[in-house]
């Protein structure tokens, strides 16, 4: 927790910088692809701007989805009894 409790992060954060990767390795790329195309089409470099805006803005997202609370969790379903041979069964049935 942090901020007072707002701000939650789980246990493991690799999966959020492997999303980040794969998100930010196709946009590298295709910005270093289409630079000069869209230089000279477009007489500026906007479809690059517009393009690193909207990866900082995937990453804003992401991060804003990460940071926040999950909501209530439901417990797992209860797990059978054992009986005194070992077997599994399942639960007695309320009286």
């Amino acid at each position: 927790f942090f901020c007072g409790g707002r701000v939650m992060t789980g246990p493991d954060l690799a999966p959020v910088r492997m999303v980040m990767f794969l998100v930010a390795l196709p946009t590298a790329g295709v910005i270093l692809g289409t630079h000069d195309f869209f230089d000279d089409a477009l007489g500026g470099p906007w479809a690059t701007a517009l393009l690193i805006v909207l990866t900082v803005y995937s990453f804003v997202e992401l991060w804003a989805v990460v940071l926040t609370e999950p909501g209530i969790v439901p417990r797992l379903p209860a797990r059978p009894h054992a009986t005194q041979h070992g077997n599994l069964r399942k639960r007695p049935p309320k009286l």
